[in-house]
C-alpha cells in the first residue's frame, strides 16, 4: 500500500506506527498506519482538494480553442499537466488568462491529441471480431494520458502482434499482456420503478452467495440504497454488488461459504451488465449495519457519494473485496473499455475505472472507496497487468434507475 503511495516502507519506521493509537483514523480509512503528514500527500491532489471549476474550463479550452490539439490533462503532485500537440506555449498562455491557479497549470507536449486517441479506439473497437479472427483478442483499451497512447490489453502478447500493432498504429498504442474476467453470474432483469435512494455502506467487503448449499463461488456486497416513495417513506432496502453475480435465487446470505449459513439476506431486484455499468441490485432485510468492512473489527462509515465528474487520474482509492481484502492505491483512468466474455456472448463495458491493485474472482461487487467517499462497485480483473476495474456508483445508480443522494 504504502508503495503505491511513494511513502516511506523501511520495515523499522512502519514498524515504529504500529501500535501508536495517534494512527488510528488512517487505519479506518487506509487500512494502515498513516501519520497525519503522509495522509495530507495522499491527499494533495485528490478529488476532495481540486479546483473543480479549473478543470472545467481547461477540458472547455481544449476542446473548442485547442480541438485537434488538445491531448487531455492530468493532476499530479498538485499541479494540473495539461497536452497540447502544437502551439502548446500559445495555449498554456491562454489558459493561464482563464484559470483561478494558473501558477498550477503545467505543459506536456504530445504526440496524438485526444480526438486522435478516441478515433484509435472506435476504430479498435470495430475491428474487434477481426482482430480476434488474427489472433489478437483485445481484453481492454485504456486511456493513458500521461503517456500520451492508448494500453491495449491482449489475451497474448506475441512478437507478431507487436509489429502488426505498430505497423498500423504506431507509437499511439501499447500492448499489455492480459485476461480480463469476472465471477460469471446472471443477466437484466426487469428494471423496477424510479425511486430516490439514500446510499451508504452496508457490511461491505463480506462475501456473498445465493444459498449455503450452493457451489462456493461469491461476490462482494458494497453500498445500500433507501428507495423511498413520494412521502417520503422508505419501501425497499437494497444493496449494491457487481451484476454479473446475479443469480435468480429467492435468498443470499453474507458471511463466509462453508463457515455456517451467515446472514439471511434478500433475493435479485435488478442487475444490468452492459453499456458502462457492471452492477446490481439485491434486496435487504432489516438490521444489517451499514458499514465497509476494513477488517474483522474495523468497518468505515460511508458519508459522501463521489459525483461521475469528480474522478482523475491519480486519485487515492481501497477497495474491500471478500478474497482479496482491503488494496489500496491509485486511479490509472476513467474510460477504459472492457471486453469480457460470457455464457451470452461478448459483453463491452464502457468508462470503466482502473486502479493500479490486482483483485481476485469473488471480490467482484467489492465497494470502491476513498475514504469516507462512496467510488465504484468492483467489476473485473486484469490480473496480468496488475488492473483492477470498476463501475462508478453515480453510473451505476443511473442505470439501475435510482437516484444516488446522500446516505443517513
Amino acid at each position: 500500500m504504502r508503495g503505491s503511495y511513494d511513502l516511506r516502507r523501511d520495515d523499522a519506521y512502519v514498524r515504529s506506527l504500529l501500535h501508536d493509537r495517534r494512527y488510528d483514523p488512517a487505519r479506518d480509512r487506509f487500512a494502515a498506519a498513516l501519520t497525519e503528514a503522509e495522509v495530507n500527500e495522499i491527499d494533495e491532489a485528490s478529488d476532495i482538494e481540486r479546483n473543480e471549476s479549473d478543470r472545467a474550463t481547461i477540458d472547455t479550452y481544449g476542446r473548442t480553442a485547442g480541438t485537434g490539439s488538445y491531448a487531455g490533462r492530468y493532476n499530479e503532485g498538485g499541479f494540473e499537466n495539461v497536452g497540447f500537440k502544437i502551439a502548446g506555449e500559445a495555449h498554456l498562455t491562454a489558459l493561464r488568462t482563464q484559470v483561478s491557479a494558473p501558477e498550477k497549470l503545467r505543459l506536456f507536449t504530445a504526440t496524438y491529441s485526444l480526438l486522435e486517441l478516441e478515433a484509435i479506439a472506435t476504430e479498435l473497437d470495430r475491428s474487434w471480431d477481426v482482430l480476434k479472427q488474427l489472433g489478437y483478442e483485445i481484453t481492454f483499451v485504456e486511456d493513458d494520458i500521461k503517456s500520451n497512447r492508448l494500453n491495449v490489453g491482449l489475451v497474448s502478447v506475441t512478437d507478431a502482434a507487436r509489429k502488426f500493432f505498430a505497423e498500423r498504429w504506431g507509437s499511439a498504442v501499447h500492448l499489455v499482456e492480459s485476461d480480463v474476467e469476472f465471477v460469471p453470474g446472471g443477466d437484466e432483469n426487469p428494471r423496477p420503478s424510479r425511486g430516490r435512494a439514500g446510499i451508504q455502506a452496508m457490511s461491505g467487503g463480506l462475501s456473498i452467495f445465493p444459498s449455503p448449499s450452493h457451489t462456493p463461488s461469491f461476490c462482494t456486497s458494497a453500498f445500500t440504497a433507501q428507495i423511498v416513495d413520494q412521502a417520503n417513506r422508505e419501501y425497499e432496502r437494497l444493496y449494491f454488488t457487481a451484476g454479473h453475480c446475479l443469480y435468480n435465487y429467492d435468498a443470499w446470505y453474507q458471511g463466509w461459504w462453508g463457515y455456517g449459513t451467515g446472514r439471511r439476506l434478500g433475493g435479485s431486484y435488478v442487475a444490468h451488465v452492459g453499456d458502462s455499468t457492471d452492477a446490481a441490485l439485491m434486496r435487504m432485510p432489516d438490521g444489517v449495519t451499514a458499514r465497509v468492512y476494513i477488517t474483522s473489527t474495523v468497518k468505515q462509515p460511508i458519508t459522501r457519494i463521489q459525483n461521475q465528474r469528480d474522478d482523475e487520474r491519480g486519485d487515492p482509492v481501497c477497495f474491500s473485496g471478500a478474497n482479496t481484502g482491503v488494496r489500496c492505491g491509485r486511479l490509472r483512468g476513467t474510460t477504459a473499455r472492457v471486453y469480457i466474455q460470457t455464457a451470452n456472448g461478448r459483453r463491452r463495458l464502457d468508462n470503466q475505472r482502473s486502479m493500479d491493485r490486482t483483485c481476485s474472482p469473488g471480490d467482484s461487487g467489492s465497494p470502491a472507496y476513498n475514504g469516507y467517499l462512496a467510488k465504484g462497485i468492483v467489476s473485473s480483473v486484469a490480473k496480468k497487468a496488475g488492473i483492477c476495474f470498476y463501475t462508478h456508483i453515480a453510473i451505476a445508480a443511473q442505470q439501475l434507475s435510482i437516484d444516488a443522494q446522500q446516505g443517513g
